[in-house]
């Protein structure tokens, strides 16, 4: 029996959505005030910005219809089906639409973990091979789940020992493909991370006065968590069958999303430091400007008011 998702799990993600608006209203006028990047520059950030928010935006208002639909259908007592039947059996386009989105946004939020982790490793590809790999594997796991579920939702005379054989390859697969999403984004932030330490290490023997990364480690540790505590929470209700799987589900949906826009918000912002103003391999020079794409590339981490170092981390 299909399970009837919870009213308020609807409501939570109308609310991550209210402050995922707010925020990607922000981070669109702070990247268009941002005098160092070029015009290029600001329409491929702005366009991924707004392409994350619309696919969240389009899933929670899937999921707000759908509930508007069964409260109409159930409105004269005595008539419609159920509201709780009409909650629990959700239309094939609202099920494949809303799962495809959502893994369109954990694509997206996986390849920019990579892109940052790649550009602050020195564009050294080792790296990020096994996260490149682990998000390619989950492309192909997503679109064997999603090929499951569209099977499953679009073939009702399937008898029951097919529907369950079929029901435990999409949980497999889609289980999968969530659980290596979390390992790229975990992966990707230790790394970048461990970067910044080393380069920071390196830079006090050589007794310089190094600029705080505090705010950049803490923008990059809250995201991976706040996008993989939520998926981890998903994976585990929906192996063990709980109902209070939508939850984060939902919230996931949202989530995202808002967590590499909040790396876009700062970086823009210049309350840290971007994935490109990292160290060549060869010196470390000083930068007082914020920048994205190609320029950035030869700036590198401001670590005191003028003096410079080798680096080799």
């Amino acid at each position: 029996m299909p399970k009837v998702p919870p009213i308020n799990a609807i409501i939570v993600e109308q609310w991550f959505n209210g402050l995922y608006t707010a925020i990607t209203v922000l981070t669109i006028w702070t990247i268009n005030r941002n005098r160092d990047a070029t015009k290029a520059n600001k329409i491929t950030w702005a366009a991924l910005v707004l392409l994350m928010y619309t696919s969240a935006t389009v899933h929670c208002s899937m999921n707000w219809n759908h509930f508007a639909n069964a409260i109409a259908a159930n409105e004269n007592p005595g008539m419609g089906p159920g509201f709780a039947f009409s909650l629990a059996h959700v239309s094939a386009v609202i099920e494949i639409s809303g799962s495809s989105l959502l893994a369109l946004n954990i694509f997206i939020a996986d390849w920019l973990f990579i892109w940052r982790c790649w550009m602050v490793w020195q564009r050294r590809w080792i790296f990020v091979v096994i996260p490149i790999a682990s998000t390619i594997t989950g492309i192909v796991m997503a679109a064997l789940a999603l090929h499951l579920e569209d099977l499953l939702l679009h073939n009702t005379d399937l008898s029951v020992d097919v529907i369950q054989t079929e029901s435990q390859k999409f949980m497999s697969f889609s289980n999968v493909f969530f659980s290596l999403s979390i390992g790229t984004s975990l992966t990707t932030t230790l790394l970048i991370t461990l970067r910044i330490a080393l380069v920071q290490r390196r830079l006090r023997k050589a007794g310089l006065k190094i600029t705080s990364y505090s705010a950049l480690i803490e923008i990059l540790v809250e995201s991976a968590a706040m996008y993989s505590v939520t998926l981890l929470l998903f994976v585990i209700l929906q192996s063990t069958k709980n109902e209070a799987l939508f939850y984060p589900q939902n919230i996931h949906a949202q989530v995202a999303g808002l967590a590499p826009t909040l790396i876009i918000l700062r970086v823009a912002a210049g309350l840290s430091r971007p994935e490109t103003e990292y160290p060549s391999r060869n010196s470390v020079a000083d930068s007082s400007q914020t920048k994205f794409g190609p320029e950035a590339t030869r700036s590198a981490i401001r670590f005191g008011n003028d003096s410079n170092t080798e680096s080799e981390a």
